[in-house]
């Protein structure tokens, strides 16, 4: 993806063509600035940074800035991958996923850039490195198509819908959103101001006055995108994620169009990639420790700012109950009649166990017993499959059975659960062992 200019492209001199290029940008800049001078300013979260009103979002001038530039320039292609986030919502982790899944081809577990260098550095954002740094290695590189962007959906370039590129969009409970972000704008190197208090700068979150815009509002704009095209945009909750990193994990390659085969599932390839891109694994890596900075362009924040806790709930470590219940209040305002909230409804319904009695339990633990002893003769194994992931589709394959009789139902638990959920049961399963399953057959032919 090059920087496009309207520089003159027969001068002969490097210098020359440089020195245009700049007073093409700086020429650019101005105007963008001039045209900011007119919108409409509210307070910010430091005294020298206040927020802007564009496209019906509050942002900082940087931020518009860069916007304006790649909605102006960026030309998104077919095969380009556009990470949509907003900001601390998990976006270094998913970065990580999406470079190692698409790139592992091309690296093994000793040369994997993300060990000497910052996810980051390694997927640019369309409003920061493409609008101000366009020199860094990632857009130098011809090959690459990630990208990844802060913007809400309304804001984006229109290449990106016309292009019909692929998106994968991450949210997070806004609670933990708001305090990550608040830690991590006071490890900012500025000269903007103070930070607001937790209290005031809770407030403006609350209202919508943020840098990155209102974020319940961010979410909506690509929830009702996913809803009008599913098939271009990959919408994830981070909780989840984090919860069967696994299974996204595969949902993601699956959607990029870099599935996992049943060989490199046999070969773990999975889990490794899942434990490299941890936030365990990132975090101790030695580019992203102390005070060490982006290697191709200058940053406000040291690399070891962007790893924090990573943990769900730690909200409850700042926030009052009341401030909580506030937040709680506007998901349910801001969501209702979306459709987002009966869909987490829902998901949690799904994941929810049934047949969760001692009888269940005492069969399942007798079915896993039985499968550890087919398992033990290795004439049943097909080569180059690991023991604990066949004990592991040999478990399944038993629960499926298991479930599918009815007479390991209780009267009781007939009248609770109805065979829709069982069915959903029996699918989940067989489609998360459909590729093993296929995998066995073929050894065993």
């Amino acid at each position: 993806m090059g920087l496009l200019t309207v520089t003159d492209t027969t001068l002969p001199n490097q210098e020359e063509t440089v020195t245009e290029s700049v007073t093409e940008f700086d020429r650019n800049q101005k105007r963008y600035q001039e045209l900011i001078a007119t919108f409409p300013h509210e307070k910010g979260w430091r005294p020298k940074n206040p927020l802007i009103k564009y496209g019906g979002h509050w942002l900082i001038q940087p931020r518009i800035e860069g916007c304006m530039y790649a909605q102006e320039f960026f030309q998104a292609r077919p095969t380009d991958l556009l990470l949509c986030s907003y900001p601390k919502t998990g976006t270094t982790w998913l970065e990580a996923l999406i470079f190692a899944i698409s790139n592992r081809s091309r690296f093994n577990d000793s040369t994997n850039p993300l060990l000497k260098r910052n996810p980051h550095e390694l997927i640019t954002f369309i409003e920061i490195e493409f609008a101000f740094f366009p020199n860094v290695d990632a857009l130098k590189d011809k090959e690459n198509t990630l990208f990844a962007t802060h913007l809400p959906h309304g804001l984006l370039p229109e290449s990106v819908a016309r292009s019909g590129c692929k998106m994968v969009y991450i949210w997070r409970d806004p609670k933990d959103t708001f305090i990550s972000m608040w830690i991590f704008y006071q490890k900012q190197k500025t000269d903007e101001g103070p930070l607001n208090s937790l209290e005031e700068s809770f407030d403006m979150f609350c209202r919508g006055l943020s840098s990155n815009g209102p974020y319940l509002d961010h979410v909506l704009t690509y929830w009702k995108a996913y809803q009008e095209n599913p098939y271009q945009i990959l919408f994830l909750k981070y909780e989840k994620m984090r919860a069967d990193s696994l299974l996204y994990e595969k949902r993601l390659a699956e959607f990029m169009g870099y599935g996992f085969t049943a060989e490199e599932e046999c070969e773990m390839v999975v889990e490794k990639v899942v434990s490299l891109c941890s936030f365990e694994t990132l975090k101790n890596l030695e580019p992203n420790k102390g005070e060490k900075d982006m290697e191709d362009r200058p940053c406000s924040y040291a690399n070891s700012a962007y790893f924090r806790k990573g943990e769900i709930g730690d909200w409850q470590n700042y926030l009052t109950l009341e401030m909580a219940a506030r937040i709680d209040g506007l998901v349910v305002e801001k969501l209702k009649g979306s459709g987002l909230l009966e869909r987490e409804k829902e998901k949690r319904k799904r994941n929810e166990t049934p047949l969760a009695t001692p009888r269940r339990r005492r069969s399942v633990v007798a079915s896993s017993k039985k499968s550890r002893g087919w398992i033990s003769s290795t004439k049943n194994l097909g080569d180059g499959c690991s023991p604990r992931r066949r004990i592991s589709w040999v478990s399944s394959t038993k629960r499926y059975r298991w479930l599918s009789s009815t007479k390991n139902l209780g009267g009781s638990q007939r009248r609770q659960i109805s065979v829709a959920r069982l069915k959903k049961s029996v699918v989940l399963l067989y489609e998360e062992n459909r590729r093993l399953l296929l995998s066995l057959i073929y050894e065993q032919s």
